[in-house]
């Protein structure tokens, strides 16, 4: 945890594209919180997500840092369907 620390420390954010994040995650979130980095992530692991939330989401929150999962290739059908049915129902209210 330290040379992530030192790590978090001289950065303004983190981008990590390891994974399985349930295994290799949580030390990344918990020097970025504890620092004041940004994170950024590409999983597809809600649990995990969820259970990043609950950890880390009111510090990171109370210090300004923000925490954001999901941005890859795995989040993209449910990010798609949920416009898609965002944009229909929007049309059908017209």
């Amino acid at each position: 945890d330290s040379q992530l620390d030192a790590l978090a420390s001289c950065t303004r954010a983190i981008a990590t594209v390891i994974g399985p994040y349930a295994l290799h995650g949580e030390p990344v979130v918990r020097a970025c919180v504890k620092n004041g980095t940004h994170y950024v992530d590409i999983t597809g692991e809600s649990q995990w997500v969820r259970s990043m939330i609950d950890k880390y989401g009111s510090k990171a929150a109370a210090n300004g840092t923000f925490v954001v999962s999901s941005c890859g290739f795995d989040s993209v059908p449910s990010d798609l369907g949920a416009w898609m049915m965002v944009t229909a129902m929007k049309n059908k209210t017209k």
